[in-house]
């Protein structure tokens, strides 16, 4: 990581936004619940912490993350799926680097939101294959499709981690925190009919034949991660808590309201806000009546 300078106290982040004709699954959720300033009523990611060209969060000076620390290696975002996404892949870092010039994308979820019912795409259905996903592809027969793919029910706070190479979709009435490697490499399989366009072959060529089912031990669904790509806790808070510095940077998504306070600085925020905290950051402390998702390195 380079060394940038940078002021030595956590920096309010203020998203981007993809909405409109790029997310066309998108909604209102994230205004509507969460008080966010979305653009559109088909606003479908709040990009919280990113070094995306065209897609920067910024200061409230309007310094952007990527001029505070150019070699950001993560993309933190929110998700409002409205409708359902398109089922989807992406590939590890050696395939992208090859197919694409790009790094790769492993990524988790956290599901803060699930209307009653609501449900994802996670992994191949047990016993079917990537040559089944691909045949029933080929058909372009949702229910052939949809018979390939394992379908989860989810709830406000399961967490999902998805690997490259697997199969996955957000179902509609969801919304999720969501955590990456800084990359914007996805293929698409199946999109429902939307006349989008699809890739077929580098993404059935990423395809992981790997079962995620409930049984499994091995799959880290839950809190804390600690991946080759990222960490992320959820930090209890009990009302008033006291962030000490550390070596790498931090970021911090507040799931309720509160204040931040850092030597004379107080800050207010709102539910689904984010800070940067540099490396070395000066100690500060975090009054809130909710818990707070920390991700870094």
């Amino acid at each position: 990581m380079k060394d940038t300078p940078m002021k030595n106290v956590p920096m309010k982040l203020i998203p981007a936004y993809r909405f409109g004709k790029d997310t066309p699954w998108g909604g209102d959720n994230l205004r509507r619940l969460y008080g966010k300033d979305t653009p559109s009523d088909r606003t479908g990611e709040s990009l919280e912490a990113s070094i995306l060209a065209g897609l920067e969060s910024r200061a409230e000076d309007g310094t952007t993350l990527a001029q505070i620390i150019p070699d950001f290696p993560l993309l933190i975002k929110l998700i409002d799926a409205r409708e359902r996404l398109s089922v989807q892949v992406h590939p590890n870092d050696k395939f992208a680097r090859a197919a694409e010039g790009k790094l790769g994308k492993t990524e988790a979820w956290v599901v803060l939101h699930a209307e009653e019912g609501a449900s994802i795409v996670y992994g191949l259905a047990e016993g079917r294959t990537a040559d089944d996903l691909a045949r029933a592809l080929s058909r372009n027969d949702e229910a052939d499709v949809m018979s390939c793919l394992n379908v989860a029910q989810v709830k406000e706070g399961d967490v999902f981690y998805i690997d490259a190479g697997t199969v996955h979709a957000l179902g509609a009435g969801v919304i999720v925190y969501e955590i990456q490697q800084n990359s914007d490499v996805t293929y698409r399989l199946y999109d429902y009919g939307r006349p989008r366009e699809l890739h077929l072959e580098k993404g059935l060529a990423c395809v992981r034949e790997k079962q995620y089912n409930e049984s499994s031990d091995r799959i880290p669904n839950k809190l804390p991660l600690n991946t080759p790509f990222f960490s992320l806790e959820r930090m209890k808070t009990g009302g008033d808590t006291r962030i000490e510095p550390a070596d790498g940077f931090r970021v911090l998504t507040t799931l309720g309201e509160g204040r931040l306070v850092c030597g004379d600085t107080e800050i207010p925020f709102g539910k689904l806000e984010s800070f940067f905290v540099p490396a070395r950051c000066a100690e500060f402390r975090v009054i809130t009546d909710g818990d707070v998702l920390v991700a870094g390195e």
